[in-house]
């Protein structure tokens, strides 16, 4: 892959999940879920259970910001992902079908290509997490 092969290298996710303004039930996240796909091919898919202090509800019009970091050797292609939510405090109504609708899931659009962004210098990556709850990171 060239000099730079075995350079651990350092990719920052920033997330913003937003419920409509026009919704009527608060959100609750459980989980999220993702699947890189690398240069050489192969796909890596994990996901996490959002608790702690990661937990947000999301009140109708609210956002969540969160932020994370994956430490690799191996360049990544692609990213995609999604969480799965749940509707609080009420039930389906009528014709709809109780689990989709109690647990809708959200995709993260577009797919992420890390080859269309910038590169940033470690002394700016401190202000890439600015209004973004940092959960951490994974070291692949």
């Amino acid at each position: 892959e060239g000099p730079d092969a075995h350079v651990a290298r350092i990719y920052f996710f920033r997330v913003a999940v937003r419920n409509s303004s026009s919704a009527v039930y608060a959100l609750q996240g459980l989980s999220r879920f993702y699947a890189l796909q690398l240069a050489e091919g192969h796909i890596f898919p994990f996901s996490r259970e959002i608790d702690g202090s990661a937990a947000f509800t999301l009140p109708p019009g609210g956002e969540h910001r969160f932020c994370w970091a994956l430490v690799t050797r191996r360049r990544v292609h692609a990213v995609a992902g999604g969480m799965l939510l749940e509707r609080l405090g009420a039930s389906a109504p009528a014709g709809a079908a109780a689990g989709p609708w109690r647990y809708p899931r959200v995709q993260m659009a577009p797919m992420l290509l890390p080859a269309d962004v910038p590169e940033v210098a470690m002394r700016d990556v401190p202000t890439l997490g600015r209004d973004h709850l940092y959960t951490g990171e994974l070291d692949l």
